[in-house]
């Protein structure tokens, strides 16, 4: 009920509204007598007050505006004042106090009881919560048995539509859905005036948008209640469009169980969809691991997940840092789904790999074009390998996995192909426990014997032989590294000048630094 309501009561016939139309439209749902002035004890929000002025007369200016600015604070709906018992008319500072917070007054006569005017208050309200309560059970009866999988979220809105008899747009990202009534306005290309409607209905966050049109035209308003998930704004976008700025607690009733049940589908799709995720992952995880040795497995496993139309296979390592969120793989997501070739995909922690079907060797997806596809993201690496058949699937993923293990040490870039290592390609083949039979034995004692000089000489050539660069990494002077790498040279008899000499140490003391990482892992894992 609304205060303009209450006015049109029969009982209300000889009374008078002493500040014009200030808060005619404010809202009423529940009445008070005020006994005192400690409002701030009793009064609630959209309540309206019922005085004799008994309460005020004892009282100064300043004690009155005291408590009008608590009353306004709560969000009090308005006065009702009953002159001739114990004033002949309402003061002039009273009307100026109810003008200037905006609270509607209205004078009544001595021949009203506070009992009618309470009765007149009540009774409208308890017929509305009776209304509100059935309109709330219609809308359960509806929308309930929607839950079912077998009705889609376009059978769940429209049948909010035909119950509300609004317009509404409804977009779900997540399940590629939209929805828009025929009848739905589109958002007017201005500004417009946005506020949350407070409701004690309302468990979600409502706002209403208020359009109005330029001032060269005729003016026009539009309303949007724009409806937020109260726990993640992105799991859907719900826009209604209402004929005013009044939204009834029967609407806001509608639309949370509304939002309730597409709550419910959204959470069993979810959960369905990762069930059937999980599923298909382990699968993967399977083929990728050779997990399942035998030939025929293999092939029933590629068959499963609709990856067996072509003889050839390449394989797609993405690496991802911590803390990466899920949302931003969905534009590398969209660029695979473009590449035109069939394909799945493996997600665990901190990676992603793409499994590829193709139909000839030379098919395979090259760097250059994955370069122009994915989209360059911080600390994001990508790592190709060569074509090969569906039996080599689970070397070609460790051949990726040696790949990132060699960017990791030594970079190169955030796109490896695997032709790109050339040489390389050989040492990454390797297994750690026979990186000795490859390294000088001079060198190999080096290591053993004196880490700090071994790792001065990894550091030298990793820098491209630059003493001031091996200096500022070591934090030691560039004297001390002259020194050392003369006493180094000396123990290896090795000349840097000797470009054959320098390689072969050069690809030792890279394989006895990925032997010192893999060993540094090993320990670590045992230790946890």
């Amino acid at each position: 009920m609304l205060v303009k309501d209450l006015l049109q009561q029969k009982i209300f016939k000889d009374s008078r509204t002493l500040t014009g139309t200030i808060g005619l439209d404010n809202p009423i749902e529940s009445v008070m007598i005020i006994e005192a002035l400690d409002i701030e004890k009793w009064a609630v929000r959209n309540q309206i007050l019922l005085t004799s002025y008994v309460a005020f007369q004892d009282k100064n200016l300043d004690e009155i505006k005291e408590y009008f600015e608590k009353i306004s604070s709560i969000g009090i709906s308005g006065i009702i004042i009953k002159i001739r018992r114990f004033i002949q008319e309402v003061p002039s500072h009273f009307i100026e106090l109810c003008n200037s917070h905006e609270i509607p007054l209205i004078e009544i006569p001595p021949t009203i009881t506070y009992e009618s005017i309470i009765l007149s208050i009540h009774e409208p309200l308890l017929n509305y919560e009776s209304f509100l309560l059935r309109r709330y059970y219609e809308a359960s009866k509806i929308f309930s048995n929607l839950v079912n999988p077998r009705y889609s979220y376009e059978d769940l809105v429209r049948r909010f539509t035909d119950f509300t008899g609004l317009a509404v747009s409804l977009k779900i990202p997540e399940s590629s859905f939209f929805f828009q009534s025929e009848s739905f306005p589109s958002l007017p290309n201005y500004q417009y005036v946005e506020f949350e409607v407070q409701n004690l209905y309302a468990q979600h966050h409502y706002y209403l948008r208020s359009y109005t049109t330029p001032e060269e035209t005729e003016e026009i308003e539009f309303y949007y209640l724009d409806i937020k998930n109260i726990t993640d704004v992105r799991r859907y976008s719900f826009l209604i469009h209402v004929e005013t700025k009044s939204i009834d607690h029967s609407l806001i009733l509608a639309i949370e169980k509304f939002l309730e049940v597409l709550s419910q589908k959204l959470d069993a799709e979810y959960y369905r969809k990762n069930e059937i995720f999980l599923h298909r992952n382990k699968t993967i995880s399977a083929i990728l691991f050779d997990i399942n040795k035998d030939a025929y497995d293999l092939k029933l496993l590629l068959e499963e997940i609709s990856l067996f139309d072509h003889p050839y296979y390449q394989v797609v390592l993405i690496t991802l840092p911590n803390q990466f969120e899920k949302h931003q793989l969905r534009p590398i997501r969209k660029a695979f789904d473009t590449i035109g070739l069939s394909n799945v995909y493996y997600e665990s922690k901190n990676t992603l790999v793409y499994i590829l079907n193709i139909e000839k060797e030379t098919d395979r997806i090259q760097k250059k074009t994955l370069k122009t596809l994915l989209p360059r993201i911080d600390k994001v690496h990508y790592f190709l390998s060569k074509a090969g058949n569906y039996l080599e699937i689970s070397q070609l993923f460790s051949t990726c996995l040696k790949m990132k293990q060699f960017n990791d040490s030594f970079y190169i870039s955030d796109f490896i192909d695997q032709e790109d290592l050339g040489i390389f390609n050989f040492l990454i083949s390797i297994p750690p426990e026979n990186y000795n039979n490859m390294v000088p034995d001079e060198l190999l004692q080096l290591f053993n014997d004196k880490p700090d000089l071994f790792e001065t000489l990894y550091i030298f050539i990793i820098n491209h032989l630059n003493y001031g660069s091996t200096a500022k990494e070591l934090y030691l002077h560039p004297k001390t590294i002259r020194y050392r790498i003369s006493k180094i040279t000396q123990l290896l008899q090795l000349d840097l000048g000797n470009p054959i000499q320098l390689a072969n140490y050069t690809i030792g003391c890279i394989l006895l630094n990925l032997k010192k990482k893999k060993e540094k892992t090993t320990k670590s894992s045992l230790e946890q």
